[in-house]
């Protein structure tokens, strides 16, 4: 991208989906992440901001499986 080079036919077949949401929570209590923290490639969920305005932000394969993430982190 930064060469000029962009495409958008040559991401297209790396391209994954996933459904997602961010919650606003304040101050995290929840699970531990396992490390990287800040990454979903050991973790569904990834917990950013600073102490007071923290927010978490979940992604997962199925509408369903997104709805059990929730349900669990909150």
């Amino acid at each position: 991208m930064a060469i000029g080079e962009f495409s958008t036919d040559n991401i297209f077949d790396k391209l994954e989906y996933y459904y997602s949401t961010e919650i606003p929570i304040g101050d995290y209590e929840g699970p531990s992440p396992n490390e990287p923290v800040k990454s979903f490639n050991e973790n569904n969920f990834v917990v950013h901001g600073p102490k007071g305005y923290q927010r978490v932000t979940l992604r997962a394969n199925t509408r369903e499986e997104l709805d059990d993430l929730v349900e669990k982190i909150t």
